[in-house]
């Protein structure tokens, strides 16, 4: 019998705060849900994110919030809701918005415990183009009196260098990657770029290629 997996990380409170941004909500639940056969079966995503780094800064899947907070500072911008049925229950999702020298990168999701406001990452979505119209995104950003706030930003993928174990992207190729997880499903092309889906017994991970060359990721992990 086909095994498949079904993982939807949610990610509409990053957009709650602008209700003129549901396109762009709509496009990112689409790049992160999935219902597919497992290409690697009885392997687990975290096992194989052993080292994650986003220009140079070091994580795991495994890292907490407040280890992530602490790791990117004022650079990951983080909208808490403020609706009383997420604060009350036990477990709450929360979205982020990470930058790097000012230049938008993409999302990091995380699922909280109401208790302690801590918990583990549960998506990380980094922004590419997906059409030839849309080159910009509203994201999460900090205000002179460092209110959470939305500005449009331009997408600028090509700006950060990101890793996955020993793939590096700008150098290691898609065959490299297909040599150690399989060919993966080819899934939606970015304005340009490829993108390769592998699904775990434990998440989701694209891997995004330009020309042949990676040059990006996407998780979802099922918590």
């Amino acid at each position: 019998m086909k095994r498949y997996i079904g993982v939807l990380v949610s990610i509409v409170m990053l957009f709650v705060l602008c209700s003129c941004n549901n396109s762009v909500n709509n496009h990112l639940e689409s790049i992160i849900s999935t219902e597919a056969e497992l290409t690697n079966p009885d392997e687990h995503l975290s096992n194989f994110c052993k080292d994650l780094a986003i220009n140079g800064v070091s994580f795991s899947l495994s890292s907490t919030y407040s280890e992530l907070k602490q790791a990117f500072g004022n650079d990951l911008v983080v909208y808490f809701p403020e609706d009383e049925k997420a604060q009350k229950s036990s477990l709450f999702s929360v979205s982020g918005s990470l930058y790097n020298n000012e230049r938008y990168f993409g999302t990091l999701t995380f699922l909280l415990d109401s208790k302690s406001n801590d918990g583990k990452i549960s998506g990380i979505i980094q922004e590419f183009p997906y059409s030839a119209e849309t080159k910009t995104v509203s994201a999460f950003r900090y205000s002179e009196d460092g209110q959470v706030v939305t500005e449009d930003f331009e997408l600028e993928p090509d700006n950060f260098v990101v890793s996955i174990n020993d793939f590096t992207s700008g150098i290691s190729t898609r065959t490299e990657f297909q040599q150690e997880l399989g060919d993966g499903i080819e899934r939606d092309r970015y304005d340009g770029y490829v993108c390769d889906e592998y699904t775990f017994e434990d998440g989701v991970m694209r891997i995004v290629y330009d020309d042949g060359i990676f040059c990006g990721f996407l998780i979802a992990l099922q918590h």
